[in-house]
């Protein structure tokens, strides 16, 4: 009995280790079935932005090519949202705070978080720059005109409406959804991560990304 339990120890000793591992270490040797499970979904067809006008929260004019150079985590939202928005760019937050101490450099370098308003009567380009340095320093916002903003927003899946009949009132909601959409480093909309969101979910995703990424150019 007494080698059975110690047998029994050993082993969730190992596996623990071994989830341990993954975690801190930046394991990304993910299955499909557990990159499901985790909340991916891979767009068969990374989907083209094309044009984008926008603006930045620096007001700074941006274009599908500013999409380009990293692996972003974007979050379409509202600065006046009062749970799902600061909790969701928290996550980010996180995931970039555990990216930056457990991935290597080159890893994090890649990474990016960028919140994009659905709500321009209210976020113009200051109360966009308030919200996104209140999360990170590094991170993106982008606002913008409405049409051009439901131009992006539709073009990559994303749907949002203003509720309430009154348009000229400033108090009110905007329903949105609430994944996060992926950019890959050549600026195409690689696919979303489904709620409910978690840093060390976020990340492990992340460094699938920049893994698989590295081994295509590899084998290219």
């Amino acid at each position: 009995m007494k080698i059975r339990i110690a047998i029994f120890a050993v082993i969730i000793l190992v596996l623990g280790g071994a989830y341990w591992y993954a975690v801190q270490t930046g394991d990304d040797r993910l299955s499909a079935q557990e990159l499901k499970a985790l909340g991916l979904v891979e767009l068969t067809v990374p989907t083209e932005v094309g044009e984008l006008v926008l603006l930045d929260h620096q007001a700074a004019d941006f274009g599908a090519e500013d999409l380009k150079g990293k692996w972003t985590y974007a979050f379409f939202g509202y600065t006046h949202c009062p749970d799902i928005c600061p909790i969701t760019l928290s996550l980010l937050r996180e995931t970039e705070e555990q990216l930056s101490e457990n991935a290597s450099s080159e890893v994090f370098s890649q990474f990016r978080g960028m919140f994009v308003s659905v709500d321009p009567t209210r976020d113009d380009v200051e109360t966009v720059k308030r919200f996104v340095s209140h999360f990170s320093p590094n991170f993106v916002g982008l606002t913008g005109t409405e049409a051009n903003i439901k131009q992006f927003a539709d073009t990559v899946g994303v749907g949002f409406m203003r509720m309430g009949s009154n348009t000229s009132a400033l108090e009110y909601l905007v329903e949105h959804q609430g994944h996060i959409v992926i950019f890959s480093p050549d600026g195409s909309c690689y696919g979303y991560i489904k709620p409910p969101h978690d840093p060390t979910q976020l990340a492990r995703i992340f460094r699938y990304l920049v893994s698989s990424s590295q081994e295509a150019q590899t084998s290219s």
